[in-house]
C-alpha cells in the first residue's frame, strides 16, 4: 500500500505477504564494496522482519532486518562464513529511523541507525549466489520468509562504501529537511 513516507509517499508493507521484488539477480553479494540505506518506521515485533533482502537457494544471504525490533545487518556466503551485526538498542517505536549496512573493502562491515554507528564486524566472506531481491520479505530456497510489518521508505543500494560522515550527513538531511 502506498502512505506518506518520510519524504513524500512510501510503501506499507502488512508482515504477513506484502513485499516488493526489486531484482532477479543479487546486487551486492559479490562487491567488495557496497552501502544499503533507507528510512523505516515500525511497531513490528517479529523475530525477524527483513527490511532489505537478497537470498537464493539457502545460504548466501545479505539483509537488513528488525529482529523483535533490534536491528540487524547480514551477509553469508556459505554455511560456514556468517558476519552478523546486532544492534544493542530496539527500533520499533513506531518512530523514523535511518539504517544503513556498508562493507567496505577492507570486508569490514559496518551497520547504522540514525546515523550512527551501532557494530562492525570483520568478515571474508567469499562469493555468493543470488536469485531474488527483495524489499519487505528475504527468499530463501524458493520460499519468502520474514516478512516485515511497517512502513519503508527511500532505500537506495550503491557500490561505493559511504563513509561514518556520509552516513551522518544523509541521516541529518533527511531529519531536518524532511519533505511532508
Amino acid at each position: 500500500t502506498v502512505v506518506d513516507g518520510f519524504s513524500g509517499k512510501a510503501r506499507s508493507f502488512n508482515g504477513t505477504s506484502d513485499y516488493i521484488k526489486v531484482a532477479t539477480a543479487g546486487i551486492t553479494a559479490n562487491l567488495n564494496t557496497y552501502s544499503i540505506s533507507g528510512w523505516f518506521n515500525s511497531t513490528t515485533t517479529a523475530a525477524p522482519a527483513t527490511l532489505y533482502g537478497e537470498g537464493g537457494g539457502g545460504t548466501p544471504i545479505v539483509h537488513l532486518q528488525l529482529n523483535s525490533g533490534i536491528a540487524q545487518f547480514q551477509h553469508r556466503s556459505d554455511a560456514s562464513v556468517l558476519m552478523s551485526i546486532t544492534s544493542s538498542a530496539t527500533y520499533n517505536d513506531g518512530k523514523w529511523h535511518y539504517i544503513a549496512g556498508v562493507r567496505s573493502a577492507s570486508n569490514s562491515f559496518t551497520l547504522y541507525v540514525d546515523g550512527v554507528s551501532v557494530g562492525t564486524s570483520t568478515a571474508a566472506p567469499g562469493t555468493t549466489t543470488i536469485s531474488e531481491v527483495n524489499l519487505g520479505t528475504r527468499y530463501d530456497g524458493g520460499s519468502r520468509l520474514q516478512y516485515y510489518g511497517g512502513i519503508l521508505d527511500e532505500f537506495s543500494v550503491s557500490n561505493t562504501a559511504r563513509t561514518a560522515e556520509e552516513i551522518a550527513e544523509a541521516y541529518r538531511a533527511g531529519r531536518d529537511h524532511r519533505i511532508s
